[in-house]
């Protein structure tokens, strides 16, 4: 039998208060003046439902079982428990409020015990001359992901906001190209130059794509990336960025005709345009080399990209694939090499890089076959 009290009543003359309760995103206990559980909210009863077996222990980690007294609508026992039971019995001997007392919630599973760390608060108040005890627990490990999750975000629009200007600018000038040759396209009748301007306008189109893709890969999440998977020939692809870039002069390809990659074509052109495109930049006056090899093994290719330009300045190689690393460029955006990491790792791949000041850089990426 469920215990009824004047609060029990209340709740059921006012289901108002029953609904504030369960749309609370905490667990909340309400004691009688006996100690005894009497009612929870929404959020306890569907957490309980999904782990049956729990036991709250104290900031120590101590685990300490007993029999809780508990009587509520269901009649099922709830938990066994000494750390909520002590904290009740110490709120209606003082009778005074208790905040953000820390502890654990030990959730045990097969063969293994999950702990969540929590916040316990308890007020003791009066209602219809009986005494409660109100418990509130808050999940703080789910808090401080979803506060850093939050920073994550901040930083996020915070840098997108601070390079909107460099956006435009970067979008205007293959916008200008475009407008440019198409007026050319107008004025003549020769058919080689039709062709030459036809494929100036498909690399400004190719451009505005990779700078609109950086911006969606840093805005989507590892896992909410969608891959169109392909079998990709490695070296037609790279002929392909290389192509584009007009950089072919300062290429060296070490790549054999049938290597073949599992992949996102137009992602993966993405990775390497923006690795060649740095690559290219950092070349002093435009001279020295660019080396491309890729190495193939039973499961996996080994692409090594390498230039002999300037390196990476020392104050930003611990954050080179973050969110608004420019190379110390005026007008990067700070997008490139945060997308090149989110899509490899969004490929199950690995990405790392090596660096000397004036000797130049090498980029290794590791991608499953």
């Amino acid at each position: 039998m469920s215990i009824v009290t004047e609060l029990e009543k209340e709740f059921e003359k006012a289901p108002i208060f029953r609904a504030i309760l369960d749309s609370l995103p905490e667990m909340i206990f309400i004691f009688d003046n006996k100690g005894r559980l009497t009612k929870v909210n929404a959020k306890v009863q569907i957490f309980l439902k999904q782990n049956k077996e729990i036991i709250f222990s104290d900031e120590s980690g101590k685990e300490v079982e007993c029999k809780l007294d508990v009587e509520i609508e269901d009649d099922n026992p709830l938990i066994r428990d000494c750390f909520i039971r002590n904290i009740v019995k110490e709120v209606r001997q003082t009778k005074k409020a208790i905040y953000n007392r820390q502890g654990y919630l030990n959730i045990f599973l097969t063969n293994k015990t999950k702990k969540i760390k929590i916040l316990l608060n308890a007020l003791p108040f009066r209602f219809e001359n009986s005494d409660y005890v109100i418990v509130t627990i808050r999940d703080v490990q789910n808090i401080k992901k979803y506060e850093e999750q939050h920073i994550k975000d901040m930083h996020k629009f915070s840098v997108i906001g601070e390079s909107v200007s460099t956006i435009v600018h970067d979008l205007k000038n293959p916008l200008t190209g475009l407008a440019g040759y198409l007026e050319l396209l107008k004025m003549t009748d020769s058919k080689e130059k039709k062709e030459l301007f036809y494929e100036k306008m498909e690399q400004g189109i190719d451009r505005l794509k990779t700078m609109l893709q950086d911006i969606l890969n840093i805005a989507a999440g590892i896992n909410d990336m969608i891959l169109d998977k392909t079998y990709i020939n490695v070296k037609e692809l790279f002929l392909d960025v290389i192509n584009l870039l007009n950089i072919e002069h300062l290429v060296k390809l070490k790549i054999d005709e049938n290597i073949y990659v599992y992949g996102d074509r137009d992602k993966l052109h993405n990775v390497f345009w923006n690795i060649l495109k740095n690559a290219e930049e950092a070349l002093p006056h435009g001279e020295g080399e660019i080396k491309v090899e890729v190495i193939e093994y039973d499961k996996t290719l080994k692409i090594i990209i390498s230039d002999t330009g300037k390196g990476i300045p020392e104050e930003i190689k611990d954050e080179l694939f973050t969110l608004g690393a420019t190379f110390g460029k005026s007008k990067g955006t700070g997008f490139g090499l945060a997308s090149v990491k989110k899509i490899i790792d969004a490929h199950n791949g690995r990405i790392r890089f090596e660096s000397l000041t004036n000797k130049g850089t090498t980029f290794y990426i590791r991608l499953p076959k």
